[in-house]
């Protein structure tokens, strides 16, 4: 049955809810509650629980989540909020208010800030597509905080942002980049495996060659690194997409989604996936029923994505699209014009948003 769309909604705008202490999200999922993150860097997150200090392998963590209750972070959490409200202009504008606040930033105990404000002001800019500003403030993270947990992400976001621009060569020499500080700067093998795949990402030639590379990649890293192995899995998903193979890239997807050895953006992704091969083969399909069931599909795969993964910007929107696409060829006007208003609201400047306000012939 599907979901109502109220409940899916409401879904997408939860955010996690802080506690009193810090949480640690690794790369399998697993959640550890802690009193305190001590400092992270590319190489290790440090952590007090109790009496104890730990220490986790940066490489085996997907995230970290600090408690923004304390009053002296009362502008972090409004940048967070704003962020998380789908306003990036005034997050961006309170984030860059955290890295004024020098009495803020020089305190032991809120140095953390510094990377995560830059981090997350990268993620706006992605968010609006200002792939110039998602470069920039990569190169500005990885000087001002050399040693950033964020290393290989930024760097990854800034070929992404350079690729998106249709900068092929810059996006190469920011994966070269990255392979080369894996060997100078010791950073963990897993960044490596990542440029690596980028590289292949990036690779022209023919469709095959390239899904047959992608695929090679996905088995290489399958035991050690299976996150990476998953973001090949979701590429060659992609591929089989886009050569209308709707059928096997659901198969592919869905074992991604099965596995749960997938960081968010690539669980996003793989629903996203999901959600698209679906959404063709119901419109493919010549019997009512099933071409129904195919939608409903469809639109339960792509709510999810704006459900659960709110951060994974580059994809939420198009899903959102896709998801009032979706309920207006279930008959569902009303459920699909919900969807285009929340679209307008968090991305009014969303070339997604135009396309579902066009395909539901709403004024804009």
């Amino acid at each position: 049955m599907l979901l109502t769309l109220s409940a899916s909604l409401c879904l997408a705008l939860a955010s996690p809810q802080a506690g009193s202490g810090d949480q640690i999200v690794l790369l399998d999922g697993t959640v550890l509650a802690v009193d305190r993150v001590t400092g992270e860097t590319y190489s290790e997150v440090t952590y007090r629980k109790g009496s104890q200090d730990a220490k986790k392998a940066s490489d085996l963590v997907q995230e970290v989540r600090h408690s923004i209750t304390h009053r002296d972070l009362s502008e972090y959490k409004d940048a967070q909020d704003a962020k998380e409200e789908g306003d990036f202009p005034k997050a961006i504008a309170a984030f860059n208010a955290v890295l004024k606040d020098t009495e803020l930033l020089e305190n032991p105990r809120f140095t953390w800030a510094r990377q995560h404000a830059l981090f997350q002001i990268m993620r706006c800019y992605a968010s609006v597509g200002n792939t110039d500003q998602v470069a920039a403030h990569a190169d500005r993270l990885l000087k001002e905080v050399p040693d950033t947990f964020f290393y290989g992400h930024a760097l990854l976001m800034k070929a992404q942002a350079l690729q998106d621009k249709g900068n092929v060569a810059g996006a190469e020499a920011a994966y070269q980049q990255l392979l080369a500080d894996v060997k100078v700067k010791s950073l963990p093998e897993r960044w490596s495996r990542e440029a690596e795949l980028g590289v292949a990402i990036l690779s022209r030639g023919a469709a095959v060659e390239k899904q047959r590379k992608l695929e090679g990649l996905a088995e290489k890293n399958k035991d050690q690194f299976p996150s990476v192995a998953n973001r090949a899995r979701v590429e060659v998903g992609n591929a089989m997409v886009q050569a209308e193979q709707y059928k096997d890239g659901k198969a592919r997807f869905q074992t991604i989604v099965d596995g749960g050895q997938a960081e968010r953006e690539t669980m996003a992704a793989a629903w996203s996936g999901l959600g698209d091969c679906a959404f063709n083969l119901g419109l493919r399909e010549p019997d009512v029923a099933k071409l129904n069931g195919l939608f409903e599909e469809a639109a339960l795969a792509y709510l999810r994505v704006a459900a659960y993964y709110s951060e994974s910007f580059r994809l939420v929107p198009r899903a959102l699209c896709f998801a009032g696409m979706s309920m207006d060829r279930l008959s569902k006007r009303p459920d699909a014009i919900t969807i285009a208003g929340k679209l307008k609201r968090s991305y009014p400047n969303s070339e997604w948003k135009t396309k579902l306000f066009n395909e539901l012939r709403l004024a804009q």
